[in-house]
């Protein structure tokens, strides 16, 4: 079963009102969507911190296995590749 919409409305300085309407143009959503989708991430279980670290681990990942990657390439093509 699908939550009832409601109506609300909002007052908000214009500068913040262009910026959501930037972003809903960047995103192909309209205003409302944007702003439904940016006020449901805030609410998330998993907080941004512990994303973020999830996502600097991965990167840390990667880099060591480009790494690898390189040296392997490195001793296997020594005149490049």
């Amino acid at each position: 079963m699908s939550e009832e919409n409601v109506q609300m409305n909002l007052k908000v300085p214009s500068s913040l009102r262009d910026k959501l309407r930037d972003a809903a143009a960047a995103n192909h959503r309209s205003m409302t969507a944007e702003l439904i989708a940016r006020v449901t991430e805030s609410f998330d279980d998993e907080p941004l911190a512990e994303r973020v670290g999830e996502l600097e681990e991965k990167i840390y990942t990667l880099e060591s296995k480009l790494e690898k990657i390189d040296i392997f390439l490195s001793k296997n093509y020594p005149m490049g590749w």
